[in-house]
């Protein structure tokens, strides 16, 4: 069996040895250009293998989406997510939203309650000590 190919790689293989071994001259002495490296040669064959490998193996990269791909299919679910929730928004009785109503209500009564006790109970440390001071004076001189 005679496997096309194989023969130019070996003999590419055996050059780049060759030219990387030793430079060569020409009549002058002057260094004779040589082919550069191929840097993606290895690459290229570390990709080959893994192909391969995963060809063997069964699992194919092609079927595999693209971030595109996956970045739509997450705007559409978030999409219909949305699409729920308003529907469950709208499809409210009547009773429902005027409990949620008062709900509100409430609890804006129990915050704004809550901040008033803070703004009268929260004094001044200084003005507390000061204010104690004068008394004892004032009961003082009395």
């Amino acid at each position: 069996m005679v496997v096309y190919g194989s023969e130019d790689k070996l003999n590419f293989q055996i050059n780049m040895e060759e030219n990387t071994k030793r430079p060569q001259f020409d009549e002058n002495g002057l260094i004779l250009p040589r082919r550069a490296m191929l840097p993606n040669f290895d690459t290229r064959r570390d990709l080959h293998r893994e192909l391969m490998f995963n060809c063997k193996t069964g699992k194919s990269l092609l079927s595999e989406k693209s971030e595109l791909s996956r970045a739509l299919e997450k705007h559409k679910v978030n999409q219909t997510r949305k699409m729920v929730e308003e529907e469950k928004i709208s499809s409210r009785s009547e009773i429902e939203r005027a409990l949620e109503e008062r709900a509100k209500k409430l609890e804006e009564l129990e915050k704004s309650n809550e901040r008033n006790c803070e703004a009268t109970t929260v004094c001044n440390p200084e003005f507390v000590r000061l204010h104690a001071k004068m008394k004892n004076r004032i009961q003082a001189s009395n």
